[in-house]
């Protein structure tokens, strides 16, 4: 877990620029989901690649999907079912499909957590690359690390998000993080660095 929300910024941020539009996309459909300093940095980096912004009333990430054809994306087809994403389990809470996905992602195997689980009662359940699938069923037969289960129990402070000094606008564009944080103003374009 993180020691202060300037270093979980940090670490989502960077890792977010890492990611591909279509990854971003993904992340960005189950935004409400997300913790909200995750949800900030999302937004910021979607923002900085003109994707569009997930809390606007007419987002819908699916319409700029890369991975969905185009014309789907106009309306032409009605609903494509892709193949490369496989059920791997259902989880009965958030925190047992986070501690999944984070077993998952520390060994290289990309996962997704879909909310429908299926069926009714099925919960949520985590999606792997169907490529994947074997050696996602192996790890996740073996027990979470306990070092997973007591993060996932760890609450995180909230982030304060900045206001430009200049005019007072809230949601500022964060455009670096190196050495510390960056913000623009989209409002009056005035741009200012955290402290060290």
């Amino acid at each position: 877990m993180y020691e202060n929300s300037a270093e979980e910024w940090r670490d989502l941020t960077e890792n977010y620029r890492s990611m591909s539009d279509g990854q971003l996309l993904e992340l960005a459909d189950g935004f409400a989901d997300l913790r909200p300093t995750a949800q900030q940095a999302l937004r910021n980096e979607l923002k900085s690649r003109k994707l569009g912004d997930p809390q606007s009333k007419d987002w819908n990430p699916r319409s700029r999907d890369p991975l969905v054809p185009t014309e789907v994306q106009d309306g032409d087809e009605a609903g494509v079912e892709f193949t490369w994403k496989t059920p791997l389990c259902d989880c009965e809470s958030r925190e047992e499909a986070w501690q999944i996905g984070e077993v998952l992602r520390r060994s290289k195997i990309d996962s997704w957590l879909d909310g429908q689980g299926g069926s009714m009662n099925a919960g949520l359940r985590v999606l792997v690359a169907a490529d994947q699938l074997e050696d996602a069923q192996r790890i996740i037969a073996n027990p979470i690390p306990a070092d997973i289960v007591e993060e996932s129990r760890t609450t995180a402070p909230e982030f304060d998000v900045p206001v430009c000094p200049k005019c007072g606008t809230a949601d500022p564009l964060l455009v670096d993080v190196d050495p510390v944080n960056t913000w623009e103003c989209e409002n009056c374009g005035a741009e200012w660095t955290d402290p060290a």
